[in-house]
């Protein structure tokens, strides 16, 4: 492993490399919602770990309630990471979580208050 140039002296146990195999179950569509109904604004915060909880509950939430929703970070706290300005940690790290704010559907449901 190697981490900005240097070797890293260790590497992923045996027993870790389970946790990183690809899914054989089909992609979530977050599009697969009621657009009529308002959509829900998730405001992300906090460490990576923290937002990707709120991402996730928030995910569950929406499907239980047949509502779209997207990630907003909150007050400019995208955890920005070096060498990548435009790229939250969760956007770099995890799979795309909800729509994406910069789709015609958000940017419509924000310009005609259809959030909560």
């Amino acid at each position: 492993l190697q981490h900005k140039g240097n070797v890293i002296p260790y590497e992923v146990p045996e027993l870790a490399a389970d946790f990183c195999l690809e899914t054989t179950l089909p992609r979530v569509n977050y599009s697969d919602c009621d657009m009529s109904k308002p959509f829900y604004r998730v405001l992300t915060f906090g460490g990576y770990t923290n937002q990707v909880k709120i991402a996730i509950v928030s995910g569950i939430y929406a499907f239980e309630q047949d509502r779209c929703f997207y990630l907003e970070p909150k007050d400019g706290n995208e955890m920005k990471i070096e060498g990548h300005p435009n790229q939250s940690l969760v956007e770099r790290y995890a799979e795309p979580i909800g729509l994406p704010l910069q789709s015609k559907v958000v940017q419509d449901a924000i310009r005609n208050k259809n959030i909560e």
